[in-house]
């Protein structure tokens, strides 16, 4: 038979569609109102399917390829899993998750844009380090995961807030902090607060981002070398090197990872320690010290003043002296502008 010409179709019980279990094929044109149930084995379509239908079904399911000459129109879809480009009409939001661009890369784009004000939170887990990890063969065996990722380089921006969250059981002894450099020297906690005791309900450790914020930061375990990665914070380096807020020291130890630019006021002989001095760069501080009453002054060992002497300072005055090391602290060379009127 070459040829069947028929009105309607049923199947062996007059209520529903036939079956066709090796498929249908349509040579010619196909025009109808609805399709409905499931789509399956093989549907060829040699020429054309016209009308205005309505295709309802649970399932099509392809052993080979579906080609579409025009264009997929599709409104309403939960996921789309596909392999090739797609084209959105006007923009694409993800509400949940990340964006995985597993080649390539974004191109063409015109701006990024990040939201002043705003908390991100990330969650920390800690597994064992795999080939995925920066210093993976250094230091622990443990690393970090970052929202489901092996320890990322991440990009941060100032005018935010950005929320280390550790609440997770595998956290526990691993907390985290802040430093200047991988191997964790140089302390930094300008912004930073850390809250809760890693591995429990609520514990998280916290920077606020802003154009003081050194450029690169490394966030590290304080108990355990090399789990984590390091931070860039888009910040402006060059307003950091021209100015610095000033800490009022309570205790007699300058603390070099809160900043360059210390004030002390004495009152009676003080000794002088330089702590947390970051390494691998040159660093320098000013050191403002107002003295009231009979004072005297000892500092490290390891500064050398000009002529190998230390400044002679008058009672009562307010002294001013500059600090500046190339070596971590192993030596510091140190001059001064003294007896300024209190």
């Amino acid at each position: 038979m070459s040829e069947l010409w028929v009105t309607n179709l049923y199947n062996q019980e007059g209520d529903g569609a036939p079956n066709f279990p090796n498929g249908a094929i349509v040579t010619g044109v196909a025009t109808a109102t609805n399709f409905k149930g499931d789509l399956t084995g093989t549907a060829s379509l040699a020429s054309n399917l016209t009308g205005t239908p309505n295709l309802t079904v649970g399932t099509i399911s392809a052993s080979g390829n579906v080609s579409i000459g025009g264009t997929l129109t599709y409104e309403d879809v939960t996921n789309i899993d596909s392999v090739g480009l797609i084209t959105a009409r006007s923009g694409i939001k993800v509400t949940s998750g990340n964006i995985d661009i597993t080649s390539g890369g974004i191109s063409g784009y015109n701006q990024l844009g990040a939201t002043f004000g705003t908390t991100v939170t990330y969650t920390v887990k800690v597994i064992a380090k795999t080939a995925a990890h920066r210093y993976n063969g250094s230091g622990s065996s443990n690393g970090y995961t970052v929202d489901g990722v092996e320890s990322p380089y991440l990009t941060l921006t100032p005018g935010r807030t950005y929320k280390f969250d550790q609440a997770d059981g595998s956290n526990a002894s691993h907390p985290i902090k802040f430093y200047l450099n991988a191997d964790k020297t140089g302390l930094y906690e300008g912004g930073v607060t850390v809250v809760g005791t890693a591995g429990n309900a609520g514990a998280y450790t916290q920077i606020v981002v802003n154009d003081y914020t050194p450029t690169v930061l490394h966030y590290q375990c304080v108990n355990h070398a090399y789990m984590g990665n390091a931070v860039n914070t888009s910040s402006n380096s060059a307003m950091s090197a021209e100015s610095a807020n000033v800490t009022a020291m309570g205790a007699n130890s300058v603390d070099c990872r809160l900043g360059n630019y210390f004030t002390k006021t004495i009152t009676g002989a003080t000794t002088f320690t330089f702590t947390n001095v970051p390494s691998g760069v040159a660093y320098a501080f000013t050191f403002e010290v107002t003295l009231n009453g009979s004072n005297a002054i000892t500092w490290p060992s390891s500064v050398k003043w000009p002529a190998d002497t230390a400044p002679t300072i008058t009672d009562g005055k307010t002294q001013v002296f500059v600090f500046l090391t190339d070596d971590g602290g192993t030596r510091w060379r140190g001059s001064s502008l003294v007896d300024y009127t209190n």
